[in-house]
């Protein structure tokens, strides 16, 4: 069992645990509700704690974190209720993002995040361009997403993207 303390620092951060995530290299990863990331090395039996400070996040306090997602190159998404936290584990640094998420995936082959929106919008975040792009329904532009109600998105073995559609339908 394991409780926060404050008199130990390699404690988990906070009681109430919301996300859980095991990275490439074999570590634990707890998101809790409102204390920050925490890092469990099974072989040490103890806790790193990671918080981001208002100086790195446009939010004054820590949120709760609901996902954790590792991309390729063994970064973070942290996902929360209106926004998500891009953890840069090389430079331990965070960016916040305001993004009102429902899932996210992460394509190797293309390099890039894909981000279904609570709204039923589908977005795309790419690193090297550091801004997201919303794709949306346009009756002009076949191109376009049939629908703006996308619900599930999944990338296949061959890397193309299927995107579900709420009023019916299938986009790739």
């Amino acid at each position: 069992h394991y409780f926060p303390d404050k008199k130990n620092p390699n404690s988990i951060s906070g009681k109430v645990v919301s996300s859980i995530m095991e990275s490439k290299d074999k570590n634990l990863w707890f998101g809790t509700e409102n204390q920050g990331l925490n890092r469990f090395d099974q072989e040490q039996k103890a806790f790193t704690r990671y918080h981001y400070t208002a100086r790195q996040s446009k939010h004054r306090d820590v949120q709760p974190i609901y996902a954790i997602y590792e991309d390729e190159i063994n970064n973070f998404w942290l996902l929360h209720e209106a926004s998500a936290t891009y953890f840069d584990r090389t430079q331990n640094e965070f960016q916040q993002y305001d993004v009102d998420y429902t899932d996210m995936i992460y394509s190797p082959q293309d390099q890039i995040t894909w981000i279904l929106y609570n709204s039923g919008k589908l977005g795309k975040y790419q690193k090297n361009k550091a801004k997201f792009e919303l794709y949306r329904h346009d009756a002009n532009n076949k191109n376009s997403l049939s629908q703006e109600a996308v619900v599930p998105i999944l990338e296949d073995s061959q890397g193309v993207i299927w995107i579900g559609i709420f009023q019916g339908g299938l986009n790739r």
